[in-house]
């Protein structure tokens, strides 16, 4: 379930941050602070992606595992929550 929340969470703070920063740029008339704005958005994305591929390569491992020794993976899971 933590991985579901990351999953959801990530892409609606990118967004929302991102509309913020657009927003603060728009409303100053400042093409520097829209440049920027561009620039922290795609760092951002970038973040967010990596973020997110890091939870797919996790959760695929996990299924590797799990497929060859379920009982291991189990009782490693309950030992670390």
């Amino acid at each position: 379930w933590c991985f579901k929340i990351i999953k959801i969470g990530v892409p609606i703070a990118l967004v929302i941050w991102g509309m913020l920063d657009f927003a603060k740029a728009a409303f100053s008339n400042d093409d520097k602070q829209m440049g920027a704005a561009k620039t922290n958005f795609l760092k951002r994305t970038i973040a967010a992606v990596a973020v997110f591929l890091v939870l797919v390569i996790t959760q695929w491992v996990m299924n590797i595992i799990s497929v060859n020794d379920s009982q291991s993976i189990a009782a490693c899971l309950s030992e670390v929550m």
